[in-house]
């Protein structure tokens, strides 16, 4: 009887010139799969890092709006507005400009334009009543109109 060895057919493909590449194929491979998750995994935390250092020191914070910030800010002229304690804002009617009237109750920009053609059509306002004259301002838009406005003397 002829004693051969027996081998593993699988065992002979690895001693093989062609296998021993495609191994050595695979090891790179390998390595360049274990690189580069190792670098997306650094590239993640680096990601997860900057976030917090944003998102940490907010936290805990409501978000808070003043008004005084989203105001609509403009210079207006030192005679047009007046602070008063009795009212939040008064406004000379014979100074304001036509953005400043706008702020007044139940005056658009039309009415502001009339407002000011009046003024620089018959003079100064002398009283409220005077505002009686632009077409479009009754005795309704008058009461709103009166707790906000001033004339020259800061008499209503």
């Amino acid at each position: 009887m002829n004693k051969t060895k027996h081998t593993d057919p699988r065992q002979q493909d690895k001693n093989t010139p062609e296998t021993a590449s495609k191994t050595e194929n695979s090891d790179k491979d390998q390595k360049y799969k274990t690189s580069f998750y190792i670098m997306t995994g650094i590239t993640l935390l680096l990601l997860c890092f900057l976030v917090a250092i944003q998102v940490i020191p907010n936290l805990g914070k409501k978000a808070e709006i003043s008004y005084s910030e989203i105001a609509v800010t403009s210079e207006l002229p030192d005679k047009a507005v007046i602070e008063d304690e009795t009212s939040d804002l008064l406004i000379n009617i014979n100074t304001a400009s036509k953005t400043e009237l706008t702020l007044l109750p139940g005056i658009g920009e039309s009415r502001a334009q009339d407002i000011i053609n009046y003024r620089n059509e018959y003079g100064r306002f002398t009283s409220a009543e005077d505002l009686l004259k632009i077409k479009g301002i009754g005795e309704a838009t008058l009461e709103k109109l009166r707790p906000y406005i001033v004339f020259d003397n800061t008499d209503n």
